[in-house]
């Protein structure tokens, strides 16, 4: 069983988008490199996304009949049980590293949206 939890951020608008751009990236080089997160996590993938009002993501999104859902992130994180998401929060790696830095990115002032999701089946295609 997998359990995949996609979630939505906005980043702090005490900061600039370069620094949200610059921690987003150093939680997923954390993600990356450390064991007791690893050993937790099955896949993880991170979005930086054009936040609505972006000239870029308007026409984009025009262009394919959608509309932006205006939040500068999006982590897509696949755990290998429900037992492990929770577990996550209690590493030392969470607790020293990641939780400071998503204090300071994230816009905690609205909630964030998360979307849970148990996979029981998967088919793997040529590319893994």
């Amino acid at each position: 069983m997998v359990v995949k939890v996609l979630t939505f951020y906005r980043r702090n608008p005490n900061i600039s988008k370069e620094e949200f751009s610059r921690l987003w990236r150093e939680v997923g080089r954390i993600c990356q490199t450390s064991e007791d997160i690893q050993a937790l996590m099955y896949r993880y993938i991170q979005h930086e996304l054009q936040p609505a009002g972006n000239e870029y993501s308007e026409s984009s999104a025009s262009e394919a009949g959608a509309t932006t859902i205006g939040y500068d992130a999006m982590a897509e994180v696949w755990f290998y049980s429900q037992e492990a998401e929770a577990a996550v929060r209690e590493t030392k790696t969470f607790k020293e590293k990641l939780w400071p830095l998503e204090v300071q990115m994230i816009d905690w002032s609205e909630a964030t949206p998360t979307m849970i999701d148990t996979q029981f089946v998967q088919i793997v295609g040529p590319g893994g």
